[in-house]
């Protein structure tokens, strides 16, 4: 099913605590966060960074991979097609994290570890409702749309929070950049910033 699907207990397939607190995250919405953090990667490092050392070298010190950016823009455009309309991967043209050749490692490595960094944010976010009593609330009492935000705002903090007490020097970048993605997945989902009645707006 698409992202947007109304399942048992939410009207959509995000990551979500039911109201007995059990953490619910669905396989098209992790296909949809792999293949973001992917993208966001792959053109940042080809469409981006190469071309701005090349620039500033005054000559070309990176070759920069144009097919592979058709391609990635391409898997880019399939992604968001999750979030409304479910079709299966191609996964003999399009990069994905379970059958690619030796040339294509370097970014699916790289867009794996990445990827677990963005779903533990997500799930840490998910968690913060638990700990944070949000979800006991909404089942207990009248919460105000104001407050529904207020409970979001404090998830990402907490979420936050969490994944930077998990820097060892040495995963620095990939849990910056987990959380990055983590949040920047979330922009495709409406036409525009507003975040509706529940969500701060994007």
């Amino acid at each position: 099913e698409p992202i947007i699907y109304r399942c048992e207990y939410f009207k959509s397939q995000t990551p979500f605590v039911s109201s007995d607190g059990k953490i619910a995250i669905h396989e098209t919405f992790l296909s949809y966060l792999w293949i973001m953090s992917y993208c966001m990667w792959v053109l940042y490092d080809e469409a981006v960074a190469k071309p701005m050392q090349n620039y500033q070298a005054k000559q070309e010190v990176n070759k920069i991979d144009k097919e592979l950016i058709e391609q990635t823009e391409e898997l880019f455009q399939y992604g968001k097609s999750l979030i409304r309309v479910y079709s299966e991967w191609d996964k003999e043209t399009l990069p994905n994290p379970e059958e690619y050749s030796k040339e294509e490692e370097f970014y699916i490595h790289r867009a794996n570890g990445l990827f677990v960094f963005a779903a533990n944010f997500i799930l840490r976010h998910e968690f913060a409702h638990v700990e944070k009593e949000h979800t006991k609330s909404v089942q207990t009492r009248t919460v105000q749309n104001s407050e529904r935000k207020e409970f979001e705002k404090e998830a990402d903090e907490r979420a936050i929070q969490l994944m930077l007490n998990g820097k060892d020097g040495e995963n620095d970048k990939s849990i910056e950049l987990g959380i990055l993605i983590g949040l920047a997945s979330m922009l495709y989902f409406r036409n525009s910033v507003y975040g509706g009645d529940h969500h701060p707006d994007t």
